[in-house]
C-alpha cells in the first residue's frame, strides 16, 4: 500500500501556501521582487536596477495546481497566501486546499486536505531564510472497491502537523543571472486510513522527515528587471518515501490485526528513499502591483512512483 503522496508531502513540506510558487525559497522570491536599491549594494546583489521608488509592503496571493502520479491519481490544489514585508524579513500566513485518491490496490480512499500555515523568513545580506509551521485536517472520504464504496469502519478525519527551515546564498554570475544553493529539513505527522476487502479498516501513524539540497538558477531580463525565470534542481532524502505493514499479510499489505485500544492502530514499516527533481519556474510582471507566477516540478527515482505537479498564480502588491 502506498502512503501519502509524495507530491502532497512536497508541497504541505515546504509549507504548501507558503509561497506561491511551492519548493521555491520565499525569502529569495521577495528580495528578487521588491529589492530597488543600488545595484552595487550587496544587499541588492541579485536584482540589479530598478527605481528608487519605496517597496510595496503586502502582498496577496492565490494559486492552483494539479499533481499527477505515473500509472496513480492525480490531485488537484489551491493555496491563498498573505505577506507582510518588515523590512528585510517577512511574515506570511497561508492556506492550502489539496484533493488526492491514495493509491492502494483494489481499495482505494479519497483525501481532503485543509491546512494553514504561517511562515517567517528574509534576505540578509543575501543569505535567504524561510521558516515554517503548518497545521490542519485530513478527512477521508468512503472506501471504494471499483464502482462500490462504503463508509470507513475506522477513523475518518486525522490532524496534520509540519514544521520546517530552509537555508541558502543568493550569487550573482552576471548582471541577469543569479544562482541559489540552499538546504533544507521538514518534519510532518499525519495518520493514514489503510482500507482493507473486508468489513474491518485500520490505520497508521506517519512520521515523516525529509531533507533536500536544491539549486536554483534565474534569469532576471527586460530593462526594469521586474521578471524573472528560471530552472530548479534538487536531491533528496525520506525516510517515508512509503509506508508499509511489517510483518503482516492480507490484501494490500495488511494483515487482520490491530490495537483495539489505539482504534485498530497498526505499527507500519517506513521505507527510506532519495529521489531526484526538476522543472522550471517563472514570475512575470503584468503590471507595477501584479505578477504571473507559474511553476511545473518533475521527480525521479521514487520507490512509491515518479510523479509532477503543475502550478499557476497571481500575486498582488500593495
Amino acid at each position: 500500500m502506498r502512503g501519502l503522496s509524495r507530491q502532497l508531502r512536497g508541497l504541505l513540506a515546504t509549507g504548501g501556501a507558503l509561497a506561491a510558487l511551492p519548493g521555491t525559497v520565499g525569502a529569495q522570491t521577495t528580495e528578487m521582487v521588491q529589492c530597488l536599491k543600488d545595484p552595487s549594494s550587496i544587499d541588492c546583489l541579485a536584482v540589479p536596477g530598478g527605481t528608487r521608488a519605496p517597496p510595496p509592503q503586502w502582498s496577496l496571493g492565490v494559486s492552483g495546481g494539479i499533481a499527477p502520479r505515473d500509472g496513480g491519481p492525480t490531485g488537484s490544489y489551491e493555496s491563498l497566501t498573505l505577506l507582510r514585508q518588515l523590512g528585510r524579513s517577512y511574515v506570511q500566513l497561508g492556506a492550502t486546499h489539496y484533493y488526492s485518491q491514495l493509491d492502494s490496490g483494489v481499495p482505494t480512499v479519497s483525501s481532503t486536505y485543509g491546512v494553514g500555515t504561517i511562515g517567517f523568513g528574509g534576505n540578509y545580506n543575501n543569505w535567504v531564510l524561510d521558516t515554517y509551521i503548518s497545521y490542519g485536517r485530513q478527512n477521508f472520504g468512503p472506501v471504494r472497491f471499483g464502482n462500490l464504496s462504503r463508509p470507513s469502519t475506522n477513523i475518518t478525519n486525522s490532524a496534520y502537523w509540519a514544521g520546517g527551515v530552509s537555508f541558502g546564498r543568493m550569487m550573482a554570475v552576471s548582471p541577469r543571472f543569479v544562482i541559489t544553493p540552499t538546504a533544507s529539513a521538514t518534519y510532518a505527522w499525519s495518520r493514514l486510513l489503510r482500507p482493507t476487502l473486508g468489513s474491518e479498516d485500520f490505520n497508521s501513524s506517519e512520521p515523516t522527515w525529509t531533507a533536500a539540497a536544491r539549486l536554483r538558477l534565474d534569469w532576471v531580463p527586460g530593462h526594469n528587471r521586474k521578471s524573472y525565470i528560471g530552472l530548479g534542481a534538487g536531491l533528496l532524502w525520506s525516510n517515508n518515501a512509503t509506508s508499509l505493514i511489517a510483518g503482516s499479510s492480507g490484501w494490500g499489505g495488511i494483515g487482520q490485526t490491530g490495537d483495539k485500544d489505539t482504534m485498530d492502530a497498526l505499527t507500519s514499516s517506513h521505507v527510506h528513499d532519495v529521489w531526484f527533481e526538476i522543472g522550471p519556474h517563472a514570475s512575470l510582471a503584468v503590471t507595477r502591483s501584479l505578477r504571473v507566477e507559474a511553476i511545473a516540478n518533475r521527480s525521479f527515482g521514487l520507490i512509491s512512483g515518479n510523479g509532477s505537479t503543475v502550478t499557476l498564480g497571481l500575486r498582488h502588491s500593495f
